[in-house]
């Protein structure tokens, strides 16, 4: 008796471990049931909230930062193409997008600025149709000691200019 933790009133009126047992299997059973209530309510509220997605309706997907380069938008145009329990296939200009997502993950737009006919039936990952989208420059910057004059230097075997953020306050022939 003195491992659990009882009500006062229970541990004085109970006087067998058997009694103690039955009142804890009674909370368990009653625990269980309001959890499935809670599911079920938040189930309910959910469905009411979102509704579902019709084909050929446009939406905007948030990207999510792993997927973006600093660069890249935030909100990405795709178009509703079909729907299996629950969970939406979507494509954009570059192709079908090969994850699938919830109606919450998409947000609907009012105007119709792409059609299904737009998107080219093969798959695509969702960090590539980004980066094809805006062009994919991303980040290239260095940290070169000597000045970028090997061929170690990342920006020179990229063949793009040093700029401002690689290696501030030194020397660089990348100019």
């Amino acid at each position: 008796l003195e491992f659990y933790v009882l009500p006062k009133s229970l541990v004085a009126a109970a006087k067998t471990e058997e009694e103690i047992e039955e009142f804890l299997t009674s909370q368990e059973a009653n625990d269980e049931e309001r959890q499935s209530r809670a599911a079920a309510k938040m189930t309910r509220r959910a469905k009411k909230k979102l509704i579902p997605l019709q084909i050929g309706q446009n939406c905007t997907l948030r990207v999510p930062d792993v997927d973006r380069e600093p660069a890249d938008p935030k909100n990405f145009l795709v178009v509703v193409m079909a729907e299996c329990e629950g969970l939406y296939t979507v494509g954009c200009r570059e192709r079908i997008l090969a994850s699938k997502f919830t109606a919450a993950d998409l947000h609907v737009i009012i105007e119709n600025l792409l059609s299904i006919d737009e998107a080219p039936d093969a798959e695509i990952p969702l960090r590539t149709a980004v980066t094809k989208t805006t062009g994919g420059q991303g980040y290239v910057k260095c940290m070169c000691l000597s000045g970028c004059s090997s061929g170690r230097c990342s920006c020179s075997r990229k063949r793009v200019l040093c700029n401002s953020r690689c290696h501030p306050g030194k020397s660089c022939n990348n100019i």
